[in-house]
């Protein structure tokens, strides 16, 4: 296999198809906002140097860690110290969970544009000062 190549993939009915090739590729006679097409590892390759991507992908793992653990010691202490029911509980950390993160996708980014966004130099230090 030559330098650069790609390992191949053959499914049964589907053309074989390069494991790196975009899934979303450009038809024919349009034009893409990026030129020229990157393919999906490129793509990878691009967001792992990306510095706030990388921050924010650990940061949020990092929260998502911390957070299952506290669910998980909330519920003992409501099933040991209180008697609550086990499905009670567990029905009550899913609301609390789901409606904290609905409210952070639909609160957040009207708060960030309002700060300044992220389109420019200044409003990237407007929004994070």
């Amino acid at each position: 296999q030559e330098a650069g190549a790609h390992s191949t993939v053959a499914l049964p009915g589907v053309p074989a198809a390069s494991m790196c090739d975009s899934p979303f590729a450009v038809p024919p006679g349009t034009t893409s906002r990026i030129e020229p097409e990157l393919s999906v590892c490129s793509q990878l390759a691009l967001l792992w140097r990306t510095r706030v991507y990388v921050y924010t992908a650990l940061t949020i793992a990092v929260v998502a860690f911390v957070t299952s653990g506290i669910q998980f010691l909330l519920d003992r202490v409501l099933t040991a110290l209180w008697g609550l029911d086990k499905s009670f509980n567990t029905t009550a950390i899913l609301f609390i969970t789901g409606s904290g993160s609905l409210a952070g996708v639909a609160i957040g980014p009207p708060l960030v544009d309002s700060r300044g966004g992220f389109d420019d130099a200044p409003g990237v230090a407007r929004t994070f000062g």
